[in-house]
């Protein structure tokens, strides 16, 4: 059942993903095409966390309210 719950709430927040990890890929894109100088890369791995850790809050608080709305059916 945990597994259905995260799969609804990653479909749900399918559109937010894009804004909360893209930037993260974009900048893996850049240092690959471009390079980074290593204080700007530990700065994008920060930020990259940040967001990834964002979006898990954000899946979990997704499922929560899955989990209260097919309760209260």
């Amino acid at each position: 059942m945990h597994d259905s719950l995260t799969l609804a709430a990653l479909w749900r927040l399918r559109a937010l993903s894009l804004l909360t990890l893209g930037p993260g890929l974009g900048l893996l894109l850049v240092d690959r095409i471009f390079g980074l100088p290593v204080a700007l890369r530990w700065q994008a791995a920060g930020v990259g966390l940040l967001m990834a850790g964002l979006f898990l809050y954000l899946v979990t608080k997704e499922r929560d309210a899955i989990r209260h709305e097919t309760q209260n059916r």
